[in-house]
């Protein structure tokens, strides 16, 4: 049984190995690419929004923690930030259910982590030049 749920969550082969990449420092790259106009020529408006929505997700916790669950490998990295955005679905459920919708401080928590999803989204529509192609489309909307 052990067997089979370790197939099921981390699948037979590894992936690539150690996930090389800096998350963080790839995101200032993206904001460096804006301002020197490297993949798209915009001006003016375009691209205030456009370094405003890169810019907005170092605000925000799911960079981190995509960078910190890269230090181990692709698939903790992975596993991580699924585990960030199930914790993102269940957290107003479970408001909900412990009767803690009116608490400000978790109103604030709740909006914050809503308006992560919607600058991340916002990001992929008008910024999507700046990413690698996903090695997953199910995940690349979902953050």
């Amino acid at each position: 049984m052990k067997k089979v749920l370790r197939k099921i969550i981390l699948s037979d082969k590894p992936h690539e190995g150690k996930n090389d990449t800096n998350v963080i420092q790839k995101r200032i790259s993206n904001l460096k690419s804006i301002w020197h106009n490297e993949h798209q020529d915009d001006v003016g408006l375009e691209k205030v929004l456009r370094l405003f929505l890169a810019g907005s997700q170092f605000a925000f916790p799911g960079i981190y923690i995509k960078q910190l669950g890269g230090f181990r490998g692709l698939q903790l990295q992975e596993l991580a930030i699924d585990f960030y955005i199930l914790t993102k679905i269940f957290f107003p459920f479970c408001l909900l259910y412990f009767n803690m919708e009116l608490n400000p401080i978790v109103v604030y928590i709740l909006t914050w982590l809503l308006l992560e999803t919607i600058l991340y989204i916002s990001t992929l529509v008008f910024a999507s030049d700046l990413f690698d192609q996903p090695r997953s489309y199910r995940r690349s909307m979902l953050l």
